[in-house]
């Protein structure tokens, strides 16, 4: 489903970044370790195509990223991936469904009422969804963002340092949303993180 080999980055006067060949299989839960400054975030970005990678192959769900571009990347990334950020990353005046009515336009998709109901009642947020989004709570928005990451149906949903704010319980409780939702779509789960909750919970793992 993801495979990286030979890849590397380099922001402007900074050392360069050579990850491991790396892959991926269609339903696996993988994480992506390392401390701070090692590339977790940049290597997340390259694989949602956020960044263009500077050498080597990256293919995501049998499509090679960088040969994409413009609107076609986008549209891909929209029916693709699912994306779930350290901060939600919403539209805050708008309702949480025309958020994720929003996703479903980007992704160049029919908007699907069914589906958008299926995913706020699966995340127990259905009585929220004509709320705008500064009206909920931080642990609302974020099942918001998630919500958001999956409805399109994902072949890969990646999310960076979900829990590193978040007490235990509502960190397992995030992780177990994450787990249930990718598992729902049937798609791989790639997260980003340094939290030891969660390395002692997916033990597939890529050290950086």
């Amino acid at each position: 489903m993801v495979r990286i080999q030979g890849l590397s980055y380099q922001y402007p006067g900074a050392q360069q970044v050579n990850y491991p060949d790396w892959e991926v299989t269609q339903g696996d839960h993988s994480l992506i370790l390392g401390g701070s400054g090692c590339g977790k975030t940049t290597l997340l970005h390259l694989l949602a195509g956020l960044l263009k990678s500077q050498q080597g192959e990256l293919t995501v769900a049998g499509t090679s990223l960088p040969s994409l571009g413009g609107a076609k990347l986008d549209a891909f990334r929209g029916r693709n991936i699912g994306l779930i950020f350290q901060k939600p990353h919403l539209i805050n005046t708008l309702s949480v469904i025309d958020n994720l009515k929003l996703a479903q336009y980007l992704a160049q998709l029919p908007q699907d009422h069914n589906r958008i109901d299926h995913v706020l009642g699966a995340l127990d947020i259905t009585e929220k969804s004509k709320s705008k989004v500064f009206e909920l709570s931080q642990g609302q928005q974020q099942r918001v963002a998630i919500a958001r990451a999956v409805l399109n149906q994902p072949k890969v949903v990646m999310a960076d340092e979900p829990t590193a704010s978040l007490d235990d319980q509502n960190a397992f409780n995030v992780l177990d949303t994450l787990e249930e939702q990718a598992n729902d779509n049937k798609a791989s789960l790639i997260i980003a993180t340094h939290d030891q909750r969660i390395k002692d919970r997916i033990k597939t793992q890529l050290e950086l």
